[in-house]
């Protein structure tokens, strides 16, 4: 039986959660919804702060006395510029910064976030598919009782020791959803929330993560139903010769997959032919 679970996570704590997802019987039919809330500009680079959580926790390239960052770090960059005069509050090591240039130089070039997201995580040797809600730029604003913040500024340099008295996700009333992000939802049979967490309490990011779990939908039981997609339908991620949600060539494609309700797969007709779904790879439909 398919049992897609599509898990919104936030970083080190949705990390976890994450990695424990992975490493389960469940792990193969896993996919992450990551946030980018956090997303921001720091030291004229594009830093996405749980995305790279994510990536390198799964990857087992996490430093794990932080819980974020790259193991084995150094801080040259950051010593360099702390003695140019720039305040260096958000630690960004070496091979981080690696990270945020090669995300910073692809954003400049018009490729979408979700692509450039998609290629670090493959880089890094993730297996499972690492999405983005939105391509757009919708940075959480916190309004405290000293002014307005950015997650990060009242997160890490604020150590969230400010009242909050407003939230704000500038730009989300514009933000168009990634059809990744559709096709994943669209597939998964469980939903799964855990935010980011750390040693200080993540106020807003906490609180969006349980919104999201609260209202989630309870579990509907589904098996993967190979054969029965038409051409450019089926959902993530086929077999060989097909990457993900929609890339099937030919209708009913034998290795191509849509989920369905448990048990119904075997009863749904490939077209006319007169064959019916099969709950493993099966033959393409004679020409």
């Amino acid at each position: 039986m398919g049992f897609s679970i599509l898990l919104l996570a936030g970083g080190v704590g949705g990390a976890k959660m994450a990695e424990g997802l992975l490493h389960s019987p469940y792990g193969e039919s896993l996919s992450i919804l990551g946030n980018i809330g956090d997303d921001q500009p720091i030291h004229g680079l594009w830093v996405s702060p749980d995305i790279d959580t994510l990536v390198y926790t799964l990857c087992d390239r996490i430093d794990t006395d932080k819980g974020w960052g790259l193991s084995n770090e150094t801080n040259r960059t950051l010593d360099a510029l702390q003695a140019l005069g720039e305040d260096t509050w958000m630690y960004l090591g070496d091979q981080d910064l690696a990270t945020h240039i090669y995300r910073t130089a692809q954003r400049a070039k018009g490729i979408r976030p979700s692509v450039i997201a998609a290629h670090i995580a493959k880089q890094f040797g993730l297996k499972i598919p690492l999405l983005l809600p939105t391509d757009a730029n919708v940075p959480t604003r916190l309004n405290t009782d000293l002014g307005w913040l950015d997650f990060q500024s009242y997160f890490v340099r604020h150590q969230c020791r400010p009242t909050i008295t407003e939230i704000n996700f500038k730009g989300a009333d514009q933000a168009a959803a990634t059809p990744e992000a559709l096709a994943a939802i669209a597939a998964a049979a469980s939903l799964a929330a855990c935010s980011g967490g750390g040693d200080a309490p993540a106020a807003a990011e906490t609180a969006g993560a349980e919104t999201a779990a609260t209202e989630s939908v309870a579990a509907v039981a589904k098996e993967k139903c190979f054969g029965i997609s038409l051409a450019g339908q089926n959902e993530c991620a086929a077999g060989p010769g097909t990457s993900c949600a929609g890339t099937s060539v030919i209708d009913y494609q034998g290795n191509a997959w849509t989920n369905v309700d448990e048990g119904t797969c075997l009863e749904t007709a490939r077209g006319t032919s007169g064959s019916f779904g099969s709950l493993e790879e099966t033959d393409n439909l004679p020409a």
